[in-house]
């Protein structure tokens, strides 16, 4: 069943620490979700965690833009890893939120209304030297259903549209020499989209900057506090609707969960400046 829902809908907390998380594993409402490669799950993860790898919740679009999967496939990956309504997801991953975030948003997008984020990832856990374990963990079908919520995501045409409107402030998430054109290490065309501003995804994580922006290194990098998040997106005016968008997508997730943190809304223009570029 795909449904179509227009209101945004209660949530449970944005992130559970690494604390929080092994204080309730045991929890029959709750679900751990790895999303790191099956060789990395394989090696150790979470005890109860059911694997299913970034890569299979994207499709290529055109001019390889990496896009959220359609709505059967979504449901179909749902249901064939037995991953429930009901379920508390907990979302976790070992690249500084990143992939995680954009999970997040896909769940959000596809009306799952009950996802947290493991904050730092595998890495936090592993810092806290809690137990891990070896086993793969399968769960029986299910009959997971998905709601739309067409609010949370943005298409060219929208994007172009907020462009020529004083209601929308469209918010750049990579990197300040991406932003500026002075590079583009992913796709040809250099440059940003126009009235866009720039907000570096990195720059709401702690350890994680400009050199190690895509590297799978030990340290733990979590989403900064309320406090300081609060201090860094004051730059986004909070009478215009928001517009996030990256590369390819996923870096914009990152700010889009950090926005919802502090209560705020934002679109995710899904095929981004891969899309937008082309």
């Amino acid at each position: 069943m795909v449904l179509l829902c227009l209101p945004f809908f209660a949530n449970a907390s944005v992130f559970i620490s690494a604390e929080e998380l092994n204080k309730n594993l045991s929890n029959p409402k709750q679900l751990i979700l790895d999303i790191r490669s099956q060789e990395s799950y394989r090696q150790g993860h979470i005890p109860g965690a059911i694997n299913i790898p970034h890569k299979l919740f994207v499709r290529t679009g055109k001019n390889n833009t990496s896009l959220i999967l359609k709505p059967i496939d979504f449901k179909k990956l749902m249901r064939n890893n037995g991953i429930k309504n009901e379920h508390n997801i907990i979302i976790y991953g070992d690249l500084a939120n990143l992939e995680s975030s954009h999970i997040y948003w896909m769940l959000d997008f596809y009306g799952q209304d009950k996802h947290s984020i493991l904050n730092g990832g595998y890495q936090a856990w592993l810092a806290k030297d809690f137990l891990t374990e070896q086993t793969t963990n399968k769960l029986a079908k299910s009959n997971f259903s998905i709601v739309i919520h067409p609010e949370k995501l943005a298409s060219k045409f929208d994007v172009f549209m907020a462009t020529k409107s004083d209601q929308y402030v469209i918010i750049d998430v990579r990197p300040q020499n991406q932003f500026n054109g002075h590079e583009s290490p992913f796709l040809t065309k250099k440059g940003h989209i126009p009235t866009a501003i720039n907000l570096p995804w990195y720059s709401i994580m702690s350890n994680r900057s400009s050199v190690d922006l895509y590297t799978r290194t030990g340290k733990v990098s979590k989403i900064k506090p309320s406090a300081e998040l609060a201090k860094i997106l004051a730059q986004i005016p909070k009478d215009k609707k928001i517009i996030l968008y990256c590369n390819y997508g996923a870096e914009a997730a990152v700010v889009y969960v950090a926005l919802k943190q502090l209560n705020r809304t934002a679109q995710i223009f899904d095929g981004s400046w891969a899309e937008w570029q082309s």
